[in-house]
């Protein structure tokens, strides 16, 4: 199976990654990072392979990233923006914009599932952005 994770280095990416590809799975890397915010659980070479063919997203092109998902029949989600920014737009609001985007790319290469991490208990009523923009 062909699956792309986004964050595959990052804090839960990379434990969906090295698993996946214990199994024998294709990952594709959905990421700006080139090495893993922390070595575990993947091994040298897993890490050395997802850094360098990773794929950087442009939210803002839909075409861009459908053309880098063709093929993938899962798309694990694990992108969002944890920290709210002190100026500007609400980066909560953005970053469910960027998943809208991202899932409309993912239906037109033909995905045929998307897995996204998550939060229990969202509400779009939550005092806290983090878990109200994951509602939206």
């Amino acid at each position: 199976m062909k699956c792309a994770i986004t964050g595959a280095l990052s804090y839960s990416g990379r434990y969906l990654a090295a698993s996946l590809l214990s199994k024998g799975h294709d990952v594709v890397n959905l990421s700006r990072r080139g090495v893993p915010i922390a070595p575990e659980p993947l091994s040298a070479p897993q890490a050395r392979a997802l850094g360098t063919h990773r794929v950087r997203l442009d939210f803002n092109d839909v075409d861009a990233m459908a053309r880098s998902l063709e093929g993938c029949d899962v798309l694990f989600s694990t992108y969002w923006v944890r920290f709210a920014d002190r100026g500007g737009e609400s980066p909560h609001s953005i970053a469910a914009a960027n998943c809208a985007r991202l899932w409309e790319a993912a239906k037109r290469a033909g995905v045929q599932k998307i897995v996204m991490a998550s939060h229990t208990r969202t509400s779009v009523d939550s005092p806290f952005p983090y878990i109200a923009g994951k509602a939206k």
